[in-house]
Formats: C-alpha cells, sequence, structure tokens
C-alpha cells in the first residue's frame, strides 16, 4: 500500500492511470515473492478470506491475518501522507480511481467492487490455492 500511495502522490496529473496500478502490482508481486512461503502471501482481507473458504488456511488464523492486513494497510497510507508534501497529498485523491461524486454513482461503484473482488479472488484460489492449477 506505501509503496502504491507514493507512486500517486508523487506523480499527480503526470501520469495517468497505468502508472499506479503497475506500481501497486509490481510492489505485491514482490511481497507475495518474498513473503509467500511465511503467511501465504495474501496481503488483502478479501483475499485471506477466500483462501480460508476454499480450505487454504485455517479458521484460528483468519482474524489475526485481517488484522494486521488492515493495520498494516492504515499504517502504509499514515506514513505515505506524513512523507507527502501536503499540497501533493491534498491534491491526490481520486488519482487511480473514478471518485463516487453522486448518490447515484453508489450502486454501480458497490457493482464494479464486487465484481472485481471476484475476479481477483477467483484468479487467487485457481492459481495459489487449487494444487491442479498452482505453478
Amino acid at each position: 500500500i506505501f509503496v502504491g500511495c507514493i507512486s500517486v502522490i508523487g506523480n499527480v496529473g503526470i501520469t495517468g492511470s497505468i502508472q499506479p496500478a503497475l506500481a501497486h502490482g509490481l510492489a505485491l508481486a514482490i511481497a507475495i515473492a518474498l513473503f509467500g512461503e511465511i503467511s501465504g502471501g495474501h496481503f488483502n482481507p478479501a483475499v485471506t478470506v477466500c483462501v480460508y473458504l476454499v480450505g487454504g488456511m485455517e479458521l484460528i488464523l483468519l482474524v489475526p491475518y485481517i488484522l494486521a492486513q488492515t493495520f498494516g494497510g492504515m499504517i502504509a497510507a499514515g506514513l505515505a501522507k506524513a512523507i507527502s508534501p501536503a499540497v501533493e497529498f491534498s491534491n491526490a485523491s481520486g488519482a487511480a480511481f473514478t471518485a463516487v461524486n453522486s448518490s447515484s454513482q453508489v450502486g454501480p461503484a458497490i457493482v464494479a467492487e464486487i465484481v472485481m473482488t471476484l475476479f481477483l479472488t477467483t484468479t487467487v484460489s485457481m492459481g495459489a490455492v487449487n494444487g491442479r492449477t498452482r505453478c
């Protein structure tokens, strides 16, 4: 989260939406490669719930993982804010996504979030958890 936030904050108005996506993706790929054997390599609470539901982890680990992921994300975002110039930080909202500006956009935003989360969790469960499809 820290790398992704810094990439957005430091480049507002300079790059399109592909640069933050690449920064997040590459940072996540490195984190998974480094910590995959230790923690399973899932750093997203939705992925953690998915891994539990498909039998990839024990129930006793579910809540601690989600708490650690949530607090880690908050610490990373806070650190990104702390080291960023105030002007750049205040201009960065909405840099990597489309902001929901009215109540009529809430429904479509929720549907889009659900669909993209399903794509993510399906990819993880088929590519990393399923023994027959794992590399």
